[in-house]
């Protein structure tokens, strides 16, 4: 017979009054009671350790790449226009020797020449070093027949 307590619990009543008819000898007794056994103990949870580390991964280590950034630093010359030559020291002697007017042209041929090369671009840094070159050669021959122009005129050989 099924009840309900006040808490809408149900429980199973027995009646008793056959008790006479229970056999009280303990050797009819199954030995694996199923429904008298205890339920198995939850493991009781672990504790959480004591310190919690992370793994640390280890930096990798590469060979540095050589690689050419011409915009960090504007005296470098890109290998391929480092056997052009500008000119530069013959532009400024022929500058200093006295020809300051023919000299300001070959002085700019080699500014000019040197921008193309730190550019990397090696047809017009070609073309531009042989301009020079020419116009280099032409204030010295013009400078060497002025200073024996001025040395014939001042010792009279006419």
């Amino acid at each position: 017979m099924t009840t309900t307590n006040a808490y809408n619990v149900s429980s199973v009543q027995h009646d008793f009054s056959n008790m006479a008819e229970i056999n009280q000898d303990p050797s009819c007794l199954s030995s694996t009671s199923t429904h008298h056994s205890p339920p198995p103990l939850a493991k009781p949870p672990t504790p959480p350790p004591a310190r919690i580390t992370t793994p640390v991964s280890k930096p990798v280590i590469q060979p540095q790449q050589v690689h050419q950034d011409t915009s960090a630093n504007s005296d470098e010359i890109p290998p391929e226009t480092v056997d052009i030559f500008d000119y530069t020291i013959w532009s400024r002697v022929n500058f200093v020797l006295g020809a300051i007017v023919l000299g300001i042209p070959c002085i700019i041929l080699s500014i000019v020449t040197r921008r193309y090369k730190r550019k990397g671009n090696v047809r017009l840094a070609k073309i531009w070093s042989s301009i020079t070159l020419g116009m280099d050669i032409f204030i010295s021959f013009l400078l060497m027949c002025g200073l024996v122009g001025l040395i014939t005129y001042y010792n009279g050989i006419h």
